[in-house]
């Protein structure tokens, strides 16, 4: 993988999970999903947390287009996933307040180890 994929894919994975997290926090803490339709349509058309949700996950978009124009797809793929394996537990905890057991931390230790051998060549 190119240098410079070890700084981005980090950052993509990042501002992926990081997006995701805005539009669940909107969801389960903000309730934009209750009401009837017309209200859910208004609740989601005017929540912030959405529209930053989705900005930020067209910054990891534009990201993952560059990474895709200098790495491989695989090696992209493979990468994005593992590391956002490890940070969507990580923000799991801290923002919506999910216990990380000692089986969640050896899996992402697993997945922290196995990344190299997936990509070894």
């Amino acid at each position: 993988m190119q240098s410079i994929a070890y700084l981005l894919v980090p950052v993509m994975a990042l501002l992926l999970v990081t997006a995701q997290a805005m539009w669940g926090t909107a969801i389960k803490q903000h309730h934009v999903l209750e009401g009837t339709a017309s209200k859910i349509l208004m609740n989601l058309i005017s929540s912030p947390r959405i529209w930053i949700g989705i900005f930020i996950y067209i910054c990891a978009t534009a990201v993952y287009f560059l990474l895709l124009s200098k790495v491989k797809f695989f090696s992209v793929q493979v990468s994005m996933t593992a590391i956002s394996i490890v940070f969507s537990t990580i923000l799991a905890a801290l923002i919506f307040h999910e216990k990380i057991t000692i089986v969640n931390l050896v899996g992402m230790m697993a997945v922290l180890i196995g990344l190299p051998l997936v990509l070894a060549r």
